[in-house]
């Protein structure tokens, strides 16, 4: 991925295991990415709601900035904030409320 990370932040106890690893993974290689841009209030707004739901803490939860990477501004540059589930590629557009960010977590992976 050529999108500049912001911020790579893993909530719960994996945070020290994924500072000193490779790519950042919540303990069964769960990974969020919030898309947004440094400046927006609406994204702050997004990661401080995603951490603090509860179900989130097993998941690394990385923010991504969209102006370095041409494709990921023409897909998100009017959407943002949007988080997106890496294993199965959902994603919620703002706005969105802990409930929507627990279905997202809770949602089987396609087997």
């Amino acid at each position: 991925m050529t999108t500049r990370e912001s911020s790579r932040r893993v909530l719960g106890p994996q945070a020290d295991e994924a500072a000193s690893s490779g790519p950042p993974a919540g303990s069964d290689g769960r990974l969020l990415r919030l898309y947004g841009t440094l400046g927006c209030h609406l994204c702050d707004t997004a990661m401080e709601l995603v951490a603090r739901v509860p179900e989130a803490a097993d998941w690394c939860l990385q923010s991504c900035d969209i102006v370095d990477d041409q494709a990921c501004y023409q897909r998100y540059g009017v959407r943002i904030p949007v988080l997106r589930r890496e294993d199965t590629g959902a994603e919620l557009d703002w706005p969105f409320d802990a409930t929507a960010v627990r279905q997202l977590l809770r949602a089987p992976t396609a087997e």
